[in-house]
């Protein structure tokens, strides 16, 4: 099973080298074991500036949030399921494929248990 896992961009966060030190101090969700446990691609800032040339140039236009649903709805065949995380992200995705009728399987995690930064 290959899953898709959207993650809040612009929002901060450590970039992926980073990630793991940040992780075990439980000052981040354990975004980086959804790669080997789940099987899954992660589409964040990074994987934006991946993208094909002509939409890099229009996600650059428009809120993050927007070019990560996008990509994803383009991706969506290559994946038996979609996980977002963040309100924005699951949200958006959910009226996307609700819109367009269309039919994946789809899971938001809206909140996430972390130590509050002090």
């Amino acid at each position: 099973m290959k899953t898709l896992l959207l993650v809040g961009a612009g929002y901060g966060l450590p970039n992926r080298d980073g990630l793991p030190r940040i992780e075990k101090q439980d000052l981040h969700p354990r975004v980086s074991l959804f790669p080997d446990v789940l099987n899954s691609d992660i589409f964040d800032e990074e994987f934006l500036r991946r993208v094909h040339y002509i939409r890099k140039i229009i996600y650059r236009l428009l809120p993050l949030w927007f070019g990560q649903i996008t990509e994803a709805y383009i991706k969506r065949k290559d994946y038996n399921a979609i996980i977002t995380w963040f309100e924005r992200l699951g949200i958006a995705y959910a009226a996307l494929l609700k819109l367009l009728c269309t039919r994946v399987p789809h899971v938001t995690l809206m909140y996430s248990m972390i130590r509050p930064s002090l």
